[in-house]
């Protein structure tokens, strides 16, 4: 992928691949939540929105859904399919993402929203998260900013469903965890 839209797209400090393997302790909380979720709804297939180095695939693979996880950084996806090789790992931007409109019935991301460079690109993301999702769009955002959050909640239509969890607090950070659902189910 050309570097200008890396450097576009996303803020310095994530243009290089990720260092981390694992997620953090306090994340993994909110993580289970999710794929509780998916295991009492049960999606037939779920986009992995910046998938780094695919942590979420293997659990949700196990869960039996199609996944299919993209990320800009070609090294985070050649880590992930070193640890999944059965995972579907493709080189995609969040704001141009390679599918047609409801490919997908879920669109997830975790730790992404707050990466975008600008709110310009944070907008064409979301959006392009909502044209590629038939039924949802699952965002699972730790924050410590009350700004941003208004921010990206002002970038969801009001007409679509729209909730947002607190799913758990880490006091040494006074950092929170939420998982956001864009409900598209009956607007599309």
């Amino acid at each position: 992928m050309p570097p200008d839209k890396l450097e576009k797209y996303v803020i310095p400090c994530y243009r290089e691949p990720r260092t981390f393997y694992h997620s953090q302790k306090y994340f993994q909380h909110a993580k289970q939540k999710f794929y509780n979720i998916i295991a009492e709804e049960h999606p037939e297939s779920i986009l992995d929105v910046g998938c780094g180095h695919g942590l979420d695939s293997k659990p949700i693979m196990d869960l039996g859904v199609k996944y299919v996880g993209v990320d800009p950084i070609e090294k985070n996806l050649e880590l992930a399919r070193k640890d999944n090789p059965s995972g579907d790992f493709r080189l995609a931007y969040m704001q141009e993402l390679p599918f047609k409109d409801n490919s997908f019935d879920w669109v997830f991301t975790s730790g992404v929203w707050d990466i975008l460079s600008t709110v310009e690109n944070m907008k064409k993301g979301i959006d392009e998260c909502m044209r590629v999702a038939k039924r949802r769009v699952y965002n699972l955002d730790a924050t410590m900013r009350p700004r941003f959050m208004r921010e990206r909640y002002l970038m969801i239509p009001m007409h679509y469903g729209l909730s947002i969890t607190r799913v758990n607090y880490n006091p040494e950070k006074e950092k929170a965890d939420y998982l956001w659902c864009i409900d598209l189910e009956g607007i599309k």
